[in-house]
């Protein structure tokens, strides 16, 4: 997967295709009534590049140890949050 990232046109597509499908599972799920720590692990599993996945993971660790929403998603490298 992170050969598939380091791919010029490749990786910008794997990115805004695992931000889409992650922010839009997480706005979802979170507009559903569903609590923001709950809505992430599922929101995770709708990204299909395990890097990112696991960055993923971590917005929601972060989020536990009190992170913003916001600061948590800065975090990660390859998510395309912009």
């Amino acid at each position: 997967d992170r050969v598939e990232l380091a791919i010029p046109l490749v990786g910008g597509i794997q990115r805004r295709r695992a931000t889409t499908n992650f922010i839009e599972s997480l706005a979802i799920s979170y507009g559903s009534g569903v609590a923001l720590l709950d809505a992430l692990p599922a929101s995770t599993a709708t990204v299909a590049n395990s890097l990112i996945r696991k960055e993923c993971s971590r917005a929601a660790a972060a989020l536990e140890a009190g992170l913003t929403l916001d600061a948590a998603l800065d975090q990660l490298e390859h998510l395309d949050v912009g």
